[in-house]
């Protein structure tokens, strides 16, 4: 359902679980920030108030959970959908801890939030004035283009990764 001219949205942070099962893997110290990612990974909160309230606004083109990562699960949407997308890295919403420990640990925190998975946030299209619209808060991070590419930008640059996300096989 998604359409060539669509914003493409988040409901919230990505990354949390990427990066609380890597501070599990890597046994750092679970400080306060630490612990808060371990309970995003362990117990996440799946955006079920949301999910009605962007399927009642009628507005929504496309909409799925991020189980797999926004690299894995975008493309879903764009196959289906027959469209391109061109994504921002720079506007991916993340929690300040998750920001934090990746500056510590030295991650990379856009392969995290793409690639990771399990936030369970909620990933969709529609018009661009729909974030002044709804009673959620709702992150614009691309827009779906004619094609099928997928492409990451950063800082209006076109970056050279290929974020893929998770692969169950």
């Amino acid at each position: 359902g998604a359409k060539v001219g669509e914003t493409i949205y988040v409901t919230g942070p990505l990354g949390d679980s990427a990066g609380g099962l890597q501070a599990i893997l890597k046994g750092i110290e679970r400080t306060e920030e630490v612990t808060r990612l371990i309970e995003r990974h362990k117990r996440p909160l799946p955006r079920i108030d949301a999910g009605r309230i962007l399927m009642e606004s009628g507005k929504v083109g496309a909409m799925m959970d991020i189980s797999d990562g926004i690299a894995s699960d975008l493309r879903h949407i764009m196959k289906a959908s027959g469209v391109g997308a061109v994504v921002e890295l720079d506007r991916l919403p993340h929690s300040p801890e998750f920001v934090k420990i990746c500056a510590e640990q030295g991650w990379d925190r856009y392969e995290l939030s793409t690639s990771g998975g399990e936030d369970f946030e909620l990933l969709f299209t529609g018009p661009e004035s729909l974030e002044n619209e709804l009673d959620i808060m709702v992150y614009p991070i691309g827009k779906t283009v004619q094609g099928k590419d997928l492409i990451w930008t950063e800082n209006d640059r076109i970056l050279n990764s290929d974020y893929i996300g998770y692969k169950h096989f």
